[in-house]
């Protein structure tokens, strides 16, 4: 099974983690390759070059998510890895620098998309269980969407149906935009990745203001 990590190529704190992220998907069988996400202002090239709305429905989350450059530059890392596994049309894990992987039950059969965290910031309350796929069940503002976008399997597939659905209907925050309207999403249990910190992937973007600029 072959990863892509996503990490910024100007950000050194991410290039340290995601080496980190590349050892312990080794340890657990996966082929480990890099991927450069985009900086903010790259990102927002990036969406006016490929005329890029915003999903913005109603609720007043979406819009405060999308005005952060970190969400833009996220989404936009992982739409650009979407259309990787399109080129590639090979079923791949998509992993953030700070995505450790701790097991081998990413190696189950799902339809679209597998989550391969159910707990987040939390213990793995399903720890020393059968492995097992589960369906999706994780709402949010009345949709069926991940919570986390730092590790999950996709399929050629799925991978465009997402792209498809950026174009037609807007981007927003990674985590948000996956979700049931595209893609049959199902988790993987006990947990196969943890996310190392609080301090994420579209933080780091965020977090550093020059490249706003």
């Amino acid at each position: 099974m072959k990863a892509l990590i996503l990490y910024l190529k100007e950000v050194r704190r991410t290039i340290k983690s995601a080496d980190e992220t590349c050892r312990t998907a080794v340890k657990y069988g996966i082929k480990p390759e890099l991927f450069a996400g985009l900086v903010p202002s790259k990102a927002n090239e990036y969406i006016k070059e490929h005329k890029l709305g915003f999903y913005e429905p109603g609720p007043k989350l979406f819009r405060i998510k999308n005005a952060k450059g970190g969400v833009r530059g996220c989404m936009i890392g992982h739409l650009k890895m979407w259309k990787e596994v399109v080129k590639r049309n090979e079923t791949t894990m998509i992993l953030e620098h700070d995505s450790r992987v701790v097991s081998r039950t990413w190696n189950q059969d799902f339809e679209d998309i597998l989550h391969l965290d159910a707990h987040k910031f939390e213990d793995d309350a399903d720890s020393n269980t059968q492995p097992r796929v589960e369906e999706w069940e994780f709402s949010r503002k009345g949709e069926i969407q991940m919570n986390g976008a730092y590790g999950y399997m996709i399929k050629p597939h799925a991978a465009k149906r997402l792209i498809q659905g950026a174009y037609e209907d807007g981007i927003t925050a990674t985590d948000m935009f996956i979700k049931g309207k595209y893609v049959k999403i199902q988790v993987a249990k006990p947990r196969a990745v943890y996310v190392s910190g609080k301090r994420s992937y579209e933080t780091s973007l965020t977090m550093n203001r020059n490249f706003n600029l």
